[in-house]
């Protein structure tokens, strides 16, 4: 009996040997085999094809040895039919290496039926063996059969050191010696693994070293299934049998089975490595990003009834719309009746100084309100006023209480309500999937190309459109309030396709980001806490956002404290603090702070919220109310009480303006069949973005593109994907395990690292021109390194393998905003200049737009913004 020991070798109600292996009764790896004393294999369980499809029962006679694998069913005879005498012949001349002798009639009682992967290096035609005509199709569009969860059937030697080197060569005839002092003894049994017959142990050491994939060192065929610890750091431990009835053997101990050496997550399969494992996808819609533009664009693409597809770099629910913590933006009217669209529209253009995409400020303005009750209807828990309606708090830059929220939460609850409405409308979801390009037929947008971060596959998606909601570039900076799927990924697959990027210049350093303590710099401290009654202070205690109050916005800020702590406590009297100002205002406010030395200990200035004591009673209580994320995340990352204490903070890269150059009213890009929303979407928000609005920008644009991408797919064919593309997306994306380590040897850590550092010194938030052109030579010497960085390792969870295709994105979008703001000749918004520090008025009539060229180089053009029609300008005079 070679393999683990089961009822059939030593009898169905006998008592086990002492020296045997305990049977595992709900999965059995072994079939039976004919012992020396018989002409055949006797006792034959339910066999498992190994392309997935059902069991059928062993068709070989002549076979002295029948080692196959078992699932748990009821024991039954084989039906026995009679093998070819030429298979059989075949067989043996290959497996004697001698293929002239053709006159053999039996195969060699050590030859092991393995496993087909392993068997088709030995024998050549594995499947006539097994008693197929010819290996099974493959199924439509290309799918790959999903990989068995198979055993080796042999049990290793104890105390045999079986050769591990990964360049070692066995010769022919080598075999593996048993155990000093052990006595083999040729049973019709198997006593165990010590008592083995001389057959095993002869395979043992004719098992091929296959090559593998990625040009990387040859291995042994085998490994112990539990060894972790011995596995090298190139491989990944064997995971352990799953539940029961899969077929798998369970075994405790020394003595458990052998299986596959594992590549790239799974056990090695002798295919080509780069088409094996290319999974194809097909969709009328495929939306990329998870946030909250990407799951309103797949609801209501689907509610259209078409096949949609969601891929999210993460899992579903870890999006980074989940730290959104302030409200969503929409004239409700429900705390102050003199709100309406025109005021929020007269604010965002305000806000954005003009440079708006006004059609999306209106469509913005006045849609918001009835998304946000659709997202109500839908189970998102607002707070609420005291007759029931839905809170709204006040926000920079807005004249009245704008803002709906769930305390400081609400980007949490509004995707905890998305993703419970989307799962139940026939939304096909790949998590953890990263696209790495698009891909076209012609001009026209028809799928894309990416790797799921797990196993390392490659995946085709075909698509009749393609929505791309992947959210913005933070990762491009060191200082960043963005999580790290933040790599800019939708705008680098829209400029490779042909699309254009618009306003890629107004990067928005939000504010109030921690400085100090290290463990929670970076992340964002809301602007919710100023709208609270947080105040912000010097290091002499003043507060100096009363010495510069601009120009546009002075009629409409408190002249002093009093004043501004009565707007926040609901005085309709009272006019906004300057705390309130615009977040690029606020920002330029704290550099300027810290540069003339009046900053904190650690480069920032305080916020201090727990200064209200002083006007509240129960005021530790009130902030633990309104603002608990803020006190419990404080509190648990930093040991900082919000409520006794100011926070150190400064400047964070938060968000982009920028993106994807789209139609106001469709959201199609300039490339057919490619849609945008949320950030990776230009043109709503202008040089600046008003607190809130992000939020509802992502409902609002998230519909009108999931609808129009459904609309496009069904007028539109489907759309050919050139096999070229795949084969060309596939060596690029396997390239860095293919590089030589030469010059520096840097991996991609510590390029990404220094292109942190360039960016957030170079092209910050206060920007020269000397500087940025110094940028876009350091950026075209990183973008050198990076196409020659080399990862070791396989592809399951490779995060350098991750980082260096993340690399491509990054200095793209890097790339983009150099060229951009070195374009912009003026100050405008999130966009300063030390050299030109005023606006200037001809650029306030134009935007900044990025494009491919022809010979793969970044052009810059100035695209004049269309005329705004005379009723929208008189709202924005009547609103000043």
């Amino acid at each position: 009996m070679l393999g683990a020991h089961s009822e059939i070798a030593h009898g169905a109600r006998g008592s086990a040997h002492p020296d045997r292996l305990r049977p595992h009764r709900k999965a059995r790896p072994v079939v039976d085999v004919a012992a020396a004393h018989l002409p055949r294999a006797r006792l034959v369980r339910r066999l498992h094809h190994l392309g997935g499809a059902p069991g059928q029962a062993l068709r070989l006679r002549q076979l002295p040895l029948a080692v196959l694998f078992a699932g748990p069913v009821r024991r039954r005879s084989p039906r026995l039919v009679r093998t070819p005498a030429g298979v059989v012949a075949r067989v043996a001349a290959l497996h004697a290496r001698n293929p002239h002798s053709l006159g053999a009639r039996r195969v060699p009682t050590h030859l092991l039926l393995l496993p087909r992967r392993v068997l088709q290096s030995v024998l050549g035609r594995p499947a006539l063996v097994r008693g197929e005509r010819a290996p099974r199709a493959l199924p439509r569009r290309g799918l790959i059969a999903a990989r068995p969860a198979e055993r080796a059937p042999l049990l290793p030697l104890p105390g045999v050191a079986i050769p591990a080197h990964s360049r070692a060569r066995r010769l022919e005839g080598d075999v593996v010696r048993g155990p000093v002092g052990t006595t083999l003894r040729n049973r019709p049994w198997h006593a165990g693994p010590r008592r083995q017959r001389r057959s095993p142990r002869r395979v043992l050491s004719r098992l091929p070293l296959p090559a593998p994939r990625g040009g990387r060192r040859s291995r042994p065929a085998f490994r112990l299934a539990s060894a972790a610890h011995r596995v090298r750091l190139r491989e990944l431990p064997q995971p352990g049998a799953h539940v029961l009835g899969l077929g798998q053997p369970l075994r405790r101990g020394a003595r458990r089975s052998l299986c596959a050496a594992l590549l790239d997550g799974g056990p090695q399969r002798l295919e080509d490595p780069l088409s094996a494992q290319v999974q194809t996808h097909e969709h009328d819609v495929l939306v990329i990003g998870a946030g909250g533009a990407g799951l309103r664009a797949a609801i209501e693409a689907s509610a259209a009834k078409v096949s949609v597809g969601l891929v999210c770099k993460s899992l579903l629910g870890k999006a980074h719309t989940v730290m959104a913590e302030g409200g969503i933006a929409a004239a409700l009217a429900n705390v102050d009746e003199r709100d309406s669209w025109k005021v929020h529209f007269a604010d965002t253009m305000r806000g954005g100084q003009y440079v708006n995409n006004w059609r999306m400020a209106e469509l913005h303005a006045k849609e918001s309100p009835d998304r946000v009750r659709e997202l109500e209807a839908w189970g998102a828990l607002f707070d609420r006023t005291k007759d029931g309606r839905i809170l709204q708090r006040n926000f920079g830059g807005h004249r009245y209480p704008r803002l709906a929220h769930v305390g400081d939460r609400t980007g949490l609850e509004m995707i905890r309500t998305l993703q419970d409405h989307g799962i139940h409308q026939g939304i096909d979801v790949h998590m953890e999937c990263t696209v790495v390009t698009l891909l076209q037929d012609g001009d026209r947008v028809c799928g894309a190309f990416g790797y799921d971060r797990e196993r390392g596959l490659l995946h085709v998606f075909r698509a009749g459109a393609v929505v791309l909601a992947t959210g913005g570039i933070g990762k491009a900076y060191k200082i960043t309030s963005n999580s790290w799927e933040y790599t800019g990924d939708g705008h680098a697959l829209a400029y490779d396709a042909g699309a254009e990027l618009m306003d890629m210049e107004f990067v928005q350093f939000h504010p109030t980001g921690m400085v100090w303590p290290p463990s929670v710099q970076g992340i964002l401290v809301t602007e919710g806490v100023r709208g609270e009654g947080g105040v912000l202070l010097n290091k002499e205690g003043r507060r100096f956002l009363f010495d510069d109050i601009p120009e546009n916005y002075r009629s409409q800020t408190a002249a002093d404290e009093d004043e501004g702590w009565r707007y926040t406590q609901g005085d309709k009297s009272a006019r906004r603090p300057p705390e309130l100002l615009t977040r690029d205002h606020v920002a330029r406010c704290i550099v300027r702070e810290i540069r003339e030395g009046r900053g904190s200990p650690h480069g920032g200035v305080f916020l201090d919220i727990s200064w209200i004591k002083r006007r509240v009673q129960n005021a530790e209580q009130v902030i633990k109310k309104k603002l608990p994320s803020m006190y419990h995340q404080f509190m648990k990352l930093a040991d900082i009480d919000i409520t006794k204490e100011a926070m150190e903070v400064g400047p964070t890269t938060h968000y982009i303006m920028g993106g994807v150059r789209v139609d106001a009213e469709t959201q199609a890009s300039t490339v057919p069949g490619l849609f945008a929303a949320g950030e990776c979407a230009a043109g709503l928000h202008g040089a600046n973005r008003l607190g809130g609005n992000s939020l509802s920008d992502l409902l609002v644009f998230g519909e009108r593109a999931g609808a129009h991408a459904a609309r496009f797919a069904k007028d539109h064919r489907t759309a050919r994907i050139d096999q070229a593309q795949v084969d060309e997306a596939a060596r690029r994306t396997l390239a860095p395990f293919e590089h030589e380590v030469v010059g520096d040897g840097v991996g991609p850590y510590r390029i990404q690292h220094e292109l942190q550092e360039m960016m957030q010194e170079l092209v910050g938030i206060v920007r020269r021109e000397e500087e940025m052109r110094r940028a876009l030579e350091e950026l075209a010497k990183l973008r050198e390194r990076a196409s020659r960085v080399r990862v070791d390792g396989n592809r399951a969870y490779n995060p350098g393998w991750h980082t260096a295709l993340d690399l491509s994105a990054l200095l793209t979008v890097s790339e983009a905003v150099a060229r951009s703001a070195l374009e912009r000749r003026e100050s405008r918004g999130a966009h300063f200049r030390d050299d030109l520090p005023k606006p200037d008025s001809a650029f306030g009539k134009l935007n900044v737009v990025v494009k491919k060229g022809s010979g793969g180089e970044m052009r810059v053009e100035r695209r004049p913004i269309p005329e705004m029609p005379a009723e929208l300008k008189q709202i924005i005079e009547q609103m000043k």
